[in-house]
């Protein structure tokens, strides 16, 4: 390709040969003076296949043909501008559309075929594209950019992230609404420091929830609040005659930034209602929590939509966003939406000291108490071990049951004495928790 690029720019050269020289001319008189351009883009085009390619697919084949009609639309401006610019094929074209469909339908045709060139490339939906192109936003179109111009009464809802309604199906209830109000004040303040950067576009709607772009952002969960809320609140007393281990024996977690950036959940969103579009699932995103791990789409179908449709798709869905394995809840209980859990691209590790070191921990009376993670929005979740008798752990390979039962067991050696504590374990392959064997 370097070579045909070459021997277009210098064809009569002596070091490009006969062989140049006629691949030179032709090249010309075909494609006009972008023959000039076009050979060194090629090779910028074949770097990026050989260095990106993983098969090809339907996205593939409608990237390279968004690329070939930008070529064609490319050739045909420039022998529109002037015919001698234009090449052979080119001039052809355009040729046979003025007697078709004239002058003005020629150049209409032209613009069209650079509008469908873009959108074939950028993946969008060609309808949108022109859309946007072309049909005024109307006012359900209207999206807020100014904090100052919320009204939580008169918002209008955007195009394709609706505004989950104040009267929805969620009850929070009195006191889970307070919380979410001061939560929604800390939002603001940091709202308010960052808004010279455009980062962030968080407003609370009547209920108290954080928004974003009409969509709900839940930094609290309902039911573990009510579940920590049932733990017993005190001191647990220290052993007298024994020094509990400091939590400086456990790795510090890394400094996090808790910041909800805007951008990165728009695109997710986006991202995720493409994708089920494509398998013609149509609905709205109305809320979504964002954890360690995964962030959860509570999604609403259409009304014309099975739940069962969508639950088939989550292999479809998991290759579609390039995601490991993807997990669907449809419903979730006492809602009338479906729960899609996507894994976050960059996992955030938990580690057990900011579990141990939380006030959920700390406030807790019970020296039972045994610290489980963090919740689907990264807040620590703990429980009383004495309110499980029973507890059966199961998972698959590599899904952290034994990680899980350290956690448990450190648990309860940071809150208690070998005289208030006795363990009995029974280890069968006698290989992940031998650590224990010289415990007291």
């Amino acid at each position: 390709m370097i070579f045909f690029g070459i021997a277009t720019i210098a064809p009569a050269a002596n070091f490009v040969g006969s062989f140049g020289n006629a691949i030179g001319l032709w090249n010309f008189k075909l494609f006009g003076f972008i023959a000039y351009v076009y050979p060194f883009v090629f090779i910028f085009f074949a770097y990026y296949i050989y260095k990106y390619f993983d098969g090809f697919d339907a996205k593939f084949a409608q990237t390279a043909l968004g690329a070939a009609l930008l070529f064609l639309a490319f050739l045909m401006f420039q022998s529109g501008s002037n015919a001698i610019y234009g090449g052979l094929v080119a001039n052809s074209a355009n040729e046979a559309l003025k007697d078709v469909i004239g002058v003005i339908g020629m150049w209409v045709f032209i613009v069209m075929l650079f509008v469908l060139s873009f959108g074939l490339i950028a993946q969008d939906n060609i309808l949108a594209i022109l859309k946007k192109a072309f049909v005024e936003p109307s006012a359900n179109e209207y999206k807020f950019e100014n904090a100052s111009e919320f009204k939580p009464k008169s918002q209008k809802k955007p195009k394709r992230i609706k505004k989950q309604k104040a009267t929805n199906e969620a009850n929070l209830g009195d006191e889970n609404n307070e919380n979410l109000e001061d939560e929604a004040q800390d939002f603001g303040n940091d709202e308010s420091d960052e808004s010279d950067e455009g980062e962030l576009n968080l407003e609370a709607n009547e209920t108290g929830a954080v928004t974003i772009n009409g969509v709900e952002i839940l930094n609290e969960v309902a039911e573990n609040k009510k579940l920590l809320e049932q733990i017993e609140k005190g001191k647990v007393e220290k052993p007298k005659d024994f020094a509990l281990p400091p939590l400086k024996f456990l790795a510090d977690p890394p400094r996090r930034s808790n910041s909800v950036n805007e951008a990165e959940i728009d695109q997710k969103i986006s991202d995720l209602l493409d994708k089920l579009r494509k398998f013609k699932i149509d609905g709205d995103v109305v809320r979504t929590y964002t954890g360690p791990i995964v962030t959860t789409f509570e999604f609403r179908q259409a009304p014309h939509i099975k739940v069962s449709k969508i639950l088939t798709l989550q292999d479809d869905l998991a290759m579609a966003l390039r995601a490991q394995t993807i997990r669907i809840q449809a419903p979730i209980p006492g809602k009338d939406v479906v729960g899609i859990e996507v894994p976050n691209k960059n996992i955030e590790t938990v580690y057990l000291k900011e579990i141990l070191d939380s006030e959920v921990f700390k406030n807790s009376s019970s020296p039972l108490t045994i610290a489980l993670g963090k919740d689907i929005v990264g807040a620590p979740f703990v429980t009383d071990l004495k309110k499980l008798p029973h507890l059966l752990i199961a998972g698959t390979t590599g899904s952290g049951k034994s990680v899980g039962i350290n956690a448990m067991l450190l648990s309860l050696l940071y809150r208690n004495s070998p005289q208030t504590l006795r363990l009995m374990m029974i280890d069968p392959k006698m290989l992940e928790f031998s650590i224990y064997n010289d415990i007291p």
